[in-house]
């Protein structure tokens, strides 16, 4: 009997927040290095970027997630950023609202058979 092959996908994704009520540039910085670190150990993501533009508070991340669709992943990508920023101790309140409107790219890259 044949095993049945399911398909996945790599999908690269990049989007942008705008972090609000940071404070000074320098405690956005310092808060930012400490989301790129938690965001690195994070599982389901491959190679994880960020960078930002300190003055205005627009912070852009990226990634690859294996999932099945992109919606999927995004949903990991998404709750991957959001655990990191808890875990730097940062805030989310109202991320649920202005999801949709979150800059995003979803680009499928690879099918990987799993």
């Amino acid at each position: 009997m044949l095993e049945e092959v399911t398909m996945t996908t790599r999908f690269y994704i990049e989007f942008g927040v705008i972090a609000k009520n940071f404070g000074a540039p320098e405690q956005l910085e310092g808060h930012l290095e400490y989301v790129a670190d938690y965001l690195a150990d994070s599982t389901g993501v491959i190679d994880p970027d960020l960078g930002a533009n300190l003055e205005t508070g627009e912070v852009d991340f990226s990634m690859a997630v294996d999932a099945e669709t992109e919606a999927a992943a995004m949903e990991v990508c998404a709750a991957a950023v959001r655990s990191a920023i808890h875990a730097a101790d940062g805030c989310t309140k109202g991320w649920e609202a202005h999801f949709e409107e979150i800059m995003h790219t979803v680009r499928r890259d690879q099918p990987i058979p799993v």
